[in-house]
Parts: C-alpha cells; structure tokens; sequence
C-alpha cells in the first residue's frame, strides 16, 4: 500500500475511503462506543486538572470530534496528540479538532517514543493493520501517564463481521492475517499491564443489493477482494440474511488496559 506505508499491505485506506463511509451509514456503532468512552473522558479528567488524550490512527479525526463534542468543556484534554500514517488526513483531523481543545500536537506516523506522557489513548479499530503490533503495543504502553488508560477496540473472533471477514480469507484458503482483540490483549498482558473488556454491542443492517454488498466486502478485503469470485465472496454473508436485508446483532470488547504502578512508574 502506497499511501499508508508503516501500515500492512492489505487494505489500501484511501481507495476504500467511499466503502468505509458507506459501511458507516450501515451501523450505529460510533454512538455504542462514544457512550462508553465518555466514562474514560471522566476518568481522565478527575485524575489531572490538565490532561493530554493521544489518538492513535486518529484517520481524519471524525471519530474523535465525535467523542469530544458530546463532552463537557471540562472533560476534555488539554492537548490532543495525533498519529496517522496518511498525511493528508492527518492535516484534517488537526484542522477539524483544534476547536475543541487547547493545543493540537502532530506525531508523524508512529507515537513519538519520548514524548509527554497522556492520560488516555484511543486506538479506534488500528491496531488490526500496523505492521508489527507487538512494538506498537509496547510504545503505547509507554505514553501512558501513571494511572493513564489505552482503551483499544478491536473485533473478536465471535464478533459477526470479524467471522464474516475470516470466512473471506477461508475461502482464499489464506491464513487470517489480522490480530484480533484476544491477539492484542496477550500483548498487553505481556507488558505487565492489567486488560479488562467492556462490551460494545451494536448493529449493522443495510438493504441486500449488490452494491452495498460490494461496499463492506472492499471495506474488509481491500485489494484482496480480487482473490474471492463473485459467488463465493456474496456467500459470506448468507448467515445474517434477514429478507432483503442483512442484519447483524454484535458486539465486541474495548480493551481498557493499564500499566500496573510500578510499571508505569519505571
């Protein structure tokens, strides 16, 4: 992948971009999961009068302004720190988020290794698609200020669409090239860090066309859509058929992980 070349090579973001929206419109996810994050914004904020939030993979910071604009002015950090491998839509989400904090610090591409310690860090489904997630997870392990938080979501393997995109990669007769949330957790626990989950249950529904089956597929596959004929690639999603709908009732974890004291101390 050109474009986002510290992430895999199996999905292009940019050229899934009109893909990735239209699966948006599909779900009521981002209200699931801003519901539950609000109680880490409070966290956070009781802990430190001035507080840093870093988001990790923060693409063109749509999920973040939705995360901060539901939030008291007092719950939110002071200094939002960013990192997106893409460039252009990291320049966008520092353009749309300074209006809802202080100070806006641009990252680069990966989590500055000595920089300030944050309060909270968000990784909204990103750790999927870094290209070596267990130093990923150990520089943002790192960041965390004592008594800080990283709340990563991730698929699980009994989360439908995660199911869904394993059943795609079966067909291939490919192995599974992403970690999912129990993958992600063992490499927290690896660094000494507590790892509790909390459930994000949430929809995805869309009318049964052609098109909108194309749109999810090329939003989970990417360039590997071209490996799966027609035929069998639609068959992936005959187990949530629902009359002319697709319909998928899910969840999945938040991993909510915390340095033990002493690590976050050293």
């Amino acid at each position: 992948m050109k474009e986002r070349a510290s992430m895999t090579a199996e999905v292009d973001f940019l050229t899934i971009a009109d893909d990735y929206a239209a699966f948006m419109s599909f779900t009521n996810e981002t209200a699931a999961q801003i519901a539950a994050l609000r109680l880490h914004l409070d966290a956070a904020a009781a802990a430190a009068e001035s507080w840093r939030m870093l988001d990790f993979g923060c693409g063109d910071g749509s999920f973040a302004a939705s995360l901060l604009k539901v939030s008291e002015t007092g719950q939110r950090p002071a200094v939002l720190h960013l990192v997106e491998p893409v460039d252009e839509q990291r320049r966008q989400a520092a353009g749309r988020l300074i209006c809802l904090v202080d100070k806006v610090v641009d990252e680069g591409t990966e989590p500055t290794p000595d920089g300030p310690r944050i309060g909270l860090i968000i990784a909204n489904h990103c750790l999927y698609y870094v290209p070596d997630s267990a130093a990923a997870v150990s520089r943002l392990l790192d960041r965390l200020a004592p008594g800080g938080t990283l709340v990563a979501a991730l698929l699980d393997r009994q989360n439908a669409l995660a199911q869904l995109w394993q059943a795609g990669f079966a067909a291939m007769k490919s192995p599974f090239p992403f970690p999912l949330a129990e993958d992600i957790a063992v490499l927290c626990r690896c660094h000494d860090a507590e790892v509790t989950e909390e459930r994000i249950a949430y929809r995805i529904a869309f009318e049964d066309t052609e098109a909108n089956r194309v749109n999810v597929l090329r939003f989970l596959f990417g360039d590997n859509l071209v490996r799966l004929d027609p035929a069998t690639a639609f068959a992936v999603f005959e187990p949530w058929c629902d009359g002319n709908r697709i319909v998928m009732e899910t969840s999945y974890p938040h991993l909510v992980v915390r340095r033990s004291t002493q690590s976050a101390l050293t």
